[in-house]
């Protein structure tokens, strides 16, 4: 859900070879370079400070960036 409270649940398609999440200050907080043949990953959030994230996706050759509330 979008605004995140407790738990965080991305969900995506294809090959994703890591992933980052950024808070609102811009610090890097959260990584994993595991994710080859995964198609989700689930997040307790509830110790993170209310903002706006950015969740940074890399495939082969793309990458993502997209924002979430958490409240």
């Amino acid at each position: 859900p979008n605004p995140a409270h407790d738990q965080l649940n991305i969900t995506w398609s294809g090959e994703l070879s890591h992933l980052n999440i950024h808070d609102p200050l811009g610090k890097l907080i959260y990584t994993n370079a595991n994710l080859i043949g995964a198609q989700q990953l689930q997040l307790p959030v509830q110790a993170w400070a209310a903002g706006v994230y950015v969740i940074r996706s890399y495939g082969s050759n793309t990458s993502v960036s997209q924002r979430f509330i958490k409240r």
